[in-house]
């Protein structure tokens, strides 16, 4: 028989929703085989097959959220059930990932920042007299601020180090981890 057949005359049959969700996603309708999976949950809230299929679902249509706490609802009931463990084991690396890219890309940031920025100072510099850049020194110092004497270059020059600094660590530790490649 057919799925629709069965269906018509079982519309709750796990077994079925099941062969027809497995069907969509191969089809690339993942969000109809997702009604189906809730289908299921709606009568077996508990089912953790099924709530590990729809997480993975969830997740391949960037529901991240909701793919995590359909996970939890597993592990609440199983703490040590593999497919779920293994599968918020696969979200957390990827999230790792994504994280670790961002700060390459902030550093590089910085950096490129960091290096138009002396770039521009030193053709500044060299294009002034010797009064243009005592004005520029003193318009950089913010020692005339209260409880502040430190000079704004030196501050902005030191942040860069530190920032670099972090990312240097950060990519010491993720190393260290395995969670880069």
């Amino acid at each position: 028989q057919d799925l629709a057949t069965i269906l018509e005359t079982s519309p709750q049959d796990t077994a079925t929703l099941q062969q027809r969700a497995a069907l969509l996603v191969r089809q690339g309708q993942v969000q109809r085989a997702i009604t189906d999976l809730d289908s299921i949950l709606a009568n077996e809230r508990t089912n953790a097959a099924v709530l590990v299929q729809r997480a993975m679902l969830r997740n391949q249509l960037g529901d991240r959220p909701r793919a995590l706490a359909d996970l939890a609802d597993v592990l609440r009931t199983d703490p040590n059930h593999a497919a779920a463990l293994a599968l918020r084991t696969q979200f957390a690396q990827e999230t790792s990932s994504r994280m670790m890219e961002a700060m390459r890309q902030m550093a590089d940031l910085t950096a490129g920042a960091q290096a138009e920025f002396n770039k521009m100072l030193g053709q500044q510099m060299a294009g002034t007299s010797q009064e243009m850049m005592e004005n520029f020194k003193k318009m950089m110092s913010v020692s005339a601020l209260p409880g502040n004497s430190q000079d704004a270059f030196a501050a902005m020059q030191k942040a860069f180090g530190t920032a670099k600094d972090a990312f240097d660590v950060i990519l010491q530790i993720g190393a260290g981890t395995g969670l880069l490649y």
